[in-house]
């Protein structure tokens, strides 16, 4: 919901341009997500409005009842993908500091997804002006006390993955040193390899067996074998 506030000489004017709504996904999403969402949403109608009015120089103010989604767009942290994106696309198009948090009762653009009937909504004519608190001399958003959910906040830092491996040497080199005794060329060890997977190769197969020299395939197959022995013994 975008709503234009204009003061002139003692007069100030309050006038609703322009609002937009979008439902929700029919996959789960979280609360939070959706009012993130919202703000995504929020920011791009003030883009659109601002570039539309022809209004470079006009100050914006953000407000959002969710402290959860506020947090995620004040707060410069390593967010996970869906957040992060958002986020970003939100800092792009706005001003941190101009976003505010505002009480839930106070919310007047909630009536865009909570719903009401139209006897509701004549009588609100929040179109008209309202809130009243946008008509006072100076943009004040009301302060709520309510402390941000750091639980909440914090489920959507991006996960970080360790992986831990732990390997006897010893043993492997152990293991694998054996070529070092048989073989005093490189070259000779990685035919040798190759022609052990030729045999391998043979002795699935009963109609055909392959006698040629080693291809230039197969040498290159044996050899990347024989860098990994050898980078499993450092």
């Amino acid at each position: 919901m975008c709503i234009l506030r204009v003061e002139y000489e003692e007069n100030v004017f309050v006038k609703l341009i322009q609002t937009k709504a979008r439902v929700a996904p029919l996959k789960d999403i979280s609360i939070p997500r959706l009012e993130l969402l919202s703000c995504t949403l929020g920011t791009r109608l003030a883009a659109s409005v601002k570039n539309d009015l022809n209004l470079p120089d006009v100050r914006i103010y953000y407000l959002t009842d969710s402290m959860t989604a506020l947090a995620w767009i004040q707060r410069t942290r390593d967010w996970g993908v869906f957040v992060f994106n958002r986020v970003k696309e939100i800092r792009n198009l706005s001003d941190v500091s101009s976003w505010e948090h505002v009480p839930s009762e106070k919310n007047f653009a909630d009536i865009l997804t909570r719903g009401c009937s139209t006897q509701q909504l004549i009588y609100l004519r929040w179109w008209e002006g309202e809130p009243s608190w946008l008509s006072e001399n100076l943009v004040q958003c009301p302060r709520s006390k309510q402390v941000p959910d750091e639980n909440a906040i914090n489920l959507e830092l991006r996960k970080s993955v360790c992986v831990c491996v732990l390997v006897n040497t010893a043993k492997r080199i152990e293991e694998f040193n054996w070529h070092c005794k048989c073989f005093l060329s490189y070259l000779k060890f990685v035919r040798m390899m190759a022609w052990i997977f030729r045999f391998f190769k043979n002795a699935k197969r009963i109609d055909v067996c392959n006698t040629s020299e080693i291809t230039f395939s197969e040498f290159d197959h044996a050899e990347k074998i024989v860098i990994k022995l050898i980078q499993m013994e450092i």
